[in-house]
């Protein structure tokens, strides 16, 4: 199948304090994209569903292929004797999908309880041969969290951040409290509809909210006393590793087994959120209008042309050419990641719902919108890893009672930590531990990590819906500029779609963050609460770099793209000679434009 590329879409944006960015390339030749990049979805939103395409590569290559050379390298390794399969001693040195994740070893457990234990030989011998190849290592990976591509949902486990309360530091409010707080900002008479009055005073009745006076409204001043979820115990268990939360948001996004085979369940999925409480019991059929399907593709997937889809035509929407394709390229290779929009020839497509926002594609399907993000996921340096290391070569001098300078199976059997990990570490099999042998360990785990976070894939969806604050949000920065305030007048021509004259909590559509990084995905435990305490991963919010004259950047302070008068630093006159659209603000353009006349002399 041919397709171009879309236009361009570039720019930087934090999620989680990490650099993020999408870019759309200009019209050029189809990117190669064999089999292996292919990962299909269905995203089951409040409009319609959504059949979305992802090739995906990591440093230029498919990342099946990149998750392919990792398990033949994992293997490689315990194959002590090389002989092409793992005995029972080799393949009990195999480590969990966590110590790959976390570098080799989590000392807090769930409980607190020591290292984490590595798979039986039961775990991986598939066939029960008493051998393990290569293809049943891979198989025990992908099935316990190390697939080369992985869909994770916010809020399915514990989120490290929890313990920024430990710290004092501030936490990220609800996306339900910010919607809440926004709304009740701008209904001036608490009757639950804003009128176009009401909207007209947005940037009034928000930068009331504004504590530090900097012409900028973040979610945190909208909220200002937002909590941490459970406290300090909350805090400390999310330290000690991830809970999963009952959920339900897992049914808005279905992963494909395979491009074209319908995911168990889909058919009882679509009828569980797209038919109306009025149908009847047992009823198992939807409409076009029901689902929200354009005629061309309703009319594919009516085989029997009787107007209404049934269990096995339901199937059949995931067979078929997708609604929405992206090319998702990541890495170190990458600078920023990037996604790069195809518009396909010749049938359907949702290509052009989508619009550019501030380095994010979004789709906008009437009342459901969704954000399509990548993170380059850069990393700093390795903190915990060290401290990890420091507390481990501690415990084995602990745990030497002796002082003969290594551990045997009994000193090992008394040590929470290296109780699990001695067969790992024993990598002669003499049954003496010694101190150089962890270390190589240490090492080589942290070159697995490494390996894994270049061989995988994974995508976070969130729901992001803090209302009327992301409609207003249009560069996506996590912050409300006074410009993107003025613009909530204009909400009401855009939502009113009844032509009420008002805008009520249930015109506002949902929003959904869809969000591509390399590496395992869900991070729980104490390398993600490190990584967030000290440099990694942290709030939504990012401060847009600098654009436009010398003169300009320097005067635009809290970096929103504008410099307002109290920003300015000159006389009224020259700001009102530069302000040529005379709206109190000096744009980036305008700014430009008046120093090209300064260049151009008189």
């Amino acid at each position: 199948m041919k397709a171009t590329l879309w236009s361009k879409l570039g720019a930087c944006l934090a999620f989680l304090s990490l650099g993020l960015g999408l870019a759309v390339s200009p019209a050029a030749a189809p990117p190669t994209r064999p089999p292996e990049d292919e990962q299909d979805l269905v995203f089951l939103g409040e409009s319609r569903p959504v059949l979305i395409r992802m090739y995906v590569r990591i440093d230029g290559r498919p990342v099946q292929a990149a998750w392919d050379d990792f398990m033949k390298e994992l293997f490689a390794y315990l194959d002590v004797n090389g002989d092409g399969v793992l005995d029972k001693t080799e393949a009990e040195r195999a480590p969990s999908a966590q110590q790959v994740r976390s570098g080799g070893v989590n000392l807090g457990g769930r409980r607190g309880g020591g290292a984490t234990k590595g798979p039986s030989m039961a775990d991986l011998d598939a066939d029960k041969d008493d051998k393990v190849t290569p293809t049943e290592l891979a198989a025990y990976y992908r099935k316990n969290g190390l697939a080369p591509f992985q869909v994770h949902f916010a809020g399915e486990q514990a989120s490290p951040l929890g313990g920024l309360a430990l710290l004092g530091r501030a936490t990220e409010p609800s996306v339900e409290a910010v919607s809440a707080a926004i709304f009740a900002l701008l209904d001036a008479n608490g009757d639950g509809k804003l009128t176009k009055g009401e909207l007209a005073l947005a940037p009034a009745a928000l930068l009331r909210m504004d504590e530090n006076e900097d012409e900028i409204v973040t979610a945190r001043e909208l909220v200002p006393n937002a909590k941490s979820r459970g406290g300090l115990f909350g805090a400390a268990m999310m330290m000690g590793g991830g809970k999963k939360a009952a959920s339900g948001k897992a049914k808005a996004l279905l992963v494909l087994p395979a491009p074209g085979v319908a995911p168990p369940g889909l058919d009882k999925a679509l009828l569980e959120r797209y038919a109306p409480k009025t149908k009847r019991p047992g009823e198992k059929a939807l409409t076009r209008q029901e689902l929200g399907l354009d005629e061309a593709t309703f009319r594919k997937l009516d085989v029997n042309g009787d107007g209404v889809l049934d269990g096995v035509e339901l199937a059949g929407f995931a067979k078929r050419g997708p609604d929405l394709e992206v090319v998702v390229r990541l890495g170190a290779e990458e600078r920023e990641g990037s996604v790069e929009l195809v518009r396909p020839k010749g049938r359907p497509s949702l290509a052009d719902k989508v619009t550019r926002a501030g380095g994010v594609a979004l789709l906008d399907l009437g009342m459901t919108r969704v954000e399509l993000r990548s993170d380059a996921a850069k990393e700093g340096g390795n903190l915990f890893g060290g401290l990890v290391r420091q507390q481990l070569l501690a415990q084995f001098k602990a745990a030497d009672k002796d002082g003969n300078g290594y551990l045997d199976k009994k000193e090992a059997e008394a040590s929470r930590t290296y109780r699990n990990l001695f067969k790992t570490m024993d990598r002669d099999g003499d049954g003496q531990l010694y101190e150089k042998e962890v270390v190589a360990f240490l090492d080589q785990y942290e070159r697995f990590q490494a390996r894994a976070k270049a061989s995988c894939a994974s995508l976070e969806m969130a729901d992001a819906s803090r209302g009327l604050f992301d409609l207003l949000d249009a560069n996506r920065d996590g912050r409300l500029s006074v410009r993107e305030m003025r613009g909530a007048v204009g909400l009401l021509k855009r939502l009113d779609r009844g032509g009420k004259g008002y805008l009520t909590k249930a015109d506002v559509p949902r929003t959904y963050r869809l969000t591509l990084q390399p590496g395992p995905g869900g991070d729980v435990g104490q390398a993600g609460a490190f990584a967030a305490l000290y440099g990694g991963r942290g709030g939504s919010e990012r401060e847009a770099p600098g654009v436009g004259p010398a003169w300009f950047r320097k005067m635009d302070r809290n970096r929103d793209g504008d410099v307002s008068r109290k920003e300015w630093l000159f006389s009224e006159e020259k700001f009102r000679q530069i302000d040529t659209d005379g709206d109190g603000l000096i744009s980036v353009e305008e700014a430009e434009r008046y120093e090209a006349l300064l260049r151009k002399g008189p």
